[in-house]
Formats: structure tokens, C-alpha cells, sequence
């Protein structure tokens, strides 16, 4: 069977977890009940939001981390989930647009004229409209250079626009400006960990936890990026606290038995893989790791001490 993929980083995963353990991008298979993307189109709701637009524009701000929603501190997609599209979207071939999605339209036409620059890019990005939002944040910029949040809207939209090299200097601009931002740490990191910059990567990781030591996406991140720069036993102790952070992700089982028999601790390998299997008995990696937990098992009954060439990679 097909696993889903983090719409983010691309990383596969069961279905079963609330957010991608790499990225921090909040998973929508795990959470059914989500507002769906075409949500709040209904002429009724949009012209709802008409009347409540300019103080919803204003309090809804594209939150930084992967991407953002969410007003409780939870590490989800930067979009709203209350402002939907701006249009109701196109006719079906060979219908005309209602009357009520011509007001509904115009509705959000005024709407839109008392928002910032900042809102309205929220709103373009929500709808996927990344180039019409990344002119909307970088007018923002224009505007106010001192802006952080802008910057690091910049930066964001560059990054699901696939242009890393370019986000670099907008995020960083945002970190520099609001330094003791977690999140803004956590993006720049991201972004220099997509172009291979593992030294400054780990450093920018190590900067957001210092903020946010409870965020344990940020964990997984700095171990992968220890890992990179060869550092194994920092990667493992990262790893290591992921278990104790987020006993429930299996992800972080796995980076310890792999680092662990790497260097030969078949013993802490073995549990590790162990208690993997108990987290995720399917799916997964789970059939990989129950292969491989065999073959240690049976390595360690006839009594060879090596580590298999091999280990299942995280």
C-alpha cells in the first residue's frame, strides 16, 4: 500500500501521526475533520466573512514554521482556516455563475480593499496562489523594511515556489529582526538544510530550541542534520530526547536503533527496534524494521559481535 507523503519535505508516513516529524507540516490524513481547501466557498459564508473580514484579516497572520495555522501553538500549514479563496471559484463547464456568487464576489472585492498587504497575501497563499502572494509580502517589506513577519512571509512563499537559494536572504532578514522567534530560526534553518548547508542548519535548529526546546519536529531536524555533518553521536543524543519529547513517534526509535547498531550497540539497537514495532506494529517501516530485528536476533544467538551491513535508514 501506497504511504501518504508530507505535502511539505516529502517525507512518507503512516496516516496515523498529526504532523510530519522532519518538517513540522501539520499531516491532513491526520486530521479528517480540517477544513478542506475549497471550504468556506458558500455564497452564505463568504459573505459572512465580508462582514467580518477587516478584524479576521487583521488577527489571522501567516504563522512562521513550515507553514502555519493555528491559534493554539500547534505547528500546522501557513493558511487560515477561517479566510477561504477570494472567488468562489470557476463554473463547471457550460454553467453560469450564480447571481449569489456574483454578490458573494463583489462581497469579498471589499473586503479585500481593507486589508493589508500581509492579509491578502495570506488569503493568495491559502488559495495557492504563491506568486500573487509573494508580491503581496514583498510590498509589505517595501513598506515597513523593519517588518519581520513580512520577511518572513517572503521567505516562505520562495520556499513552496521551490526557490531555496532565494529564501535564504528573506528569512534571514526576518531572524535578525525578531531574533528571539523561534519559528523564524526554524524556517532559515529548513531552507539552508534544503540546499545541503548542514553546519549552518544545525546551528539555526540549535537557535529555535534554545527558544522552544518542546518543539520536537526541531529535534528530528537537528538530528538529521547532525547526522549530515557526521556528527552520529550528537545525532543520537538528539534522538535520544526525541524519545523522551514525543514518546509516541516511532521516527525517533528508529534514529536510535539505526545510530546504534551503527556503532555496534546491538543491545540498544535491538530495543530500540523493539519498541518501534510496539509504536507502529504496521505500516511504516515496521515490516523493514521486523526484518531487520530478525536477522539481529539471529546474529546475536550464534553469537557473531559485528553490526549486518545494512541498517534500516531513518
Amino acid at each position: 500500500m501506497t504511504r501518504p507523503t508530507c505535502p511539505m519535505c516529502g517525507m512518507r508516513h503512516d496516516g496515523r501521526r498529526p504532523e510530519c516529524p522532519r518538517c513540522g507540516e501539520a499531516l491532513a490524513s491526520a486530521a479528517p475533520g480540517a477544513p478542506r481547501p475549497d471550504a468556506g466557498r458558500s455564497p452564505g459564508r463568504i459573505a459572512w466573512l465580508a462582514a467580518m473580514g477587516v478584524a479576521a484579516g487583521l488577527v489571522l497572520a501567516l504563522v512562521a514554521v513550515p507553514t502555519l495555522r493555528g491559534t493554539r501553538g500547534e505547528v500546522v500549514p501557513p493558511v487560515s482556516e477561517t479566510l477561504g479563496p477570494l472567488a468562489p471559484g470557476p463554473a463547471a463547464p457550460g454553467e453560469a455563475p450564480s447571481d449569489g456568487d456574483g454578490a458573494a464576489t463583489q462581497a469579498l472585492a471589499t473586503e479585500r480593499a481593507f486589508m493589508t498587504e500581509i492579509a491578502r497575501g495570506q488569503l493568495a497563499f491559502d488559495a495557492g496562489r504563491f506568486e500573487e502572494a509573494l508580491a503581496e509580502f514583498r510590498a509589505a517589506v517595501a513598506r515597513n523594511p523593519e517588518d519581520a513577519l513580512a520577511a518572513n512571509h517572503v521567505g516562505q512563499t520562495l520556499m513552496r515556489l521551490g526557490r531555496a537559494e532565494e529564501a535564504v536572504a528573506p528569512l534571514a532578514q526576518a531572524v535578525a529582526l525578531a531574533p528571539s522567534r523561534w519559528d523564524f530560526h526554524f524556517n532559515l534553518a529548513r531552507a539552508q538544510a534544503s540546499l545541503s548547508r548542514w553546519d549552518e542548519a544545525v546551528a539555526g535548529y540549535r537557535r529555535a530550541l534554545a527558544e522552544r526546546p518542546d518543539h520536537y519536529p526541531t529535534v528530528f531536524n537537528l538530528a538529521q542534520a547532525l547526522e549530515k555533518t557526521g556528527d552520529r553521536d550528537g545525532a543520537l543524543a538528539q534522538y535520544r530526547a526525541g524519545t523522551e519529547l514525543a514518546p509516541l513517534e516511532p521516527s525517533f526509535r528508529l534514529g536510535v536503533a539505526t545510530l546504534s547498531e551503527q556503532a555496534g550497540d546491538l543491545a540498544q539497537a535491538r530495543a530500540a527496534y523493539r519498541e518501534y514495532l510496539e509504536l507502529m506494529p504496521e505500516g511504516g517501516e515496521s515490516q523493514r524494521v521486523r526484518d531487520r530485528l530478525d536477522r539481529l536476533e539471529r546474529q546475536v544467538a550464534a553469537g557473531a559481535g559485528a553490526a549486518v551491513p545494512g541498517a534500516v535508514p531513518n
